[in-house]
């Protein structure tokens, strides 16, 4: 697991150079060329396009000789796809993994009670376009273009704002299913 390890962290500090001193070139880059495929950024913002160049990098497991060159053949792809789904009528969205009840081990019904009063607790936590998107989307299962002519915007904003909702509730229901995590290794009998 170690030498799986290493060139992960060889990338993260290559990295972390490349983002100090070129940051804001980069989301200028991701911001032109996204202009030049006709791509508004309420459809795609040009950081989530190089946050999503970066989660590329650093997922990669073998070596890689020019990080800063890797890197921008990332945000290319990224601008690519971030150009089909506009073109399409989706928004630009996350590579992380989406947050759905469905996928996760079946529950007691007590249990999905509580995990639903949860997940609508941090829904309320967010801002309140989001929570419209969220609600439209996931709840009563509109396509990005259903949801955009019901809000009277554009099928990439509500594609964004889907995409930070999501961002947005993953880290609060990680934070706590860590917290939750420790709490029952904590508590619980060892064997």
């Amino acid at each position: 697991m170690a030498d799986r390890d290493r060139p992960r962290s060889r990338h993260a500090e290559a990295l972390a150079g490349l983002v100090e001193e070129r940051y804001d070139r980069m989301v200028r880059y991701a911001a032109k060329r996204l202009r030049t495929r006709d791509v508004p950024q309420t459809s795609a913002d040009p950081e989530d396009v190089v946050q999503n160049a970066l989660k590329a990098v650093l997922a990669h497991d073998e070596p890689i000789g020019n990080v800063r060159a890797y890197l921008y053949t990332c945000m290319a792809r990224e601008i690519d796809r971030a150009a089909r789904n506009h073109y399409v009528g989706r928004g630009y969205e996350s590579l992380d993994a989406d947050v759905r009840l469905e996928d996760g081990p079946a529950v007691r019904p007590v249990d999905e009670a509580d995990l639903r009063h949860v997940i609508d607790e941090a829904l309320a936590g967010l801002p309140l376009q989001q929570r419209r998107v969220m609600l439209l989307t996931r709840e009563l299962g509109m396509t990005h273009m259903e949801a955009a002519q019901v809000l009277g915007s554009a099928p990439g904003t509500v594609g964004v704002h889907v995409h930070r909702a999501i961002r947005a509730l993953r880290v609060t229901l990680v934070g706590l299913s860590t917290a939750l995590g420790r709490f029952f290794r904590i508590t619980s009998p060892t064997r």
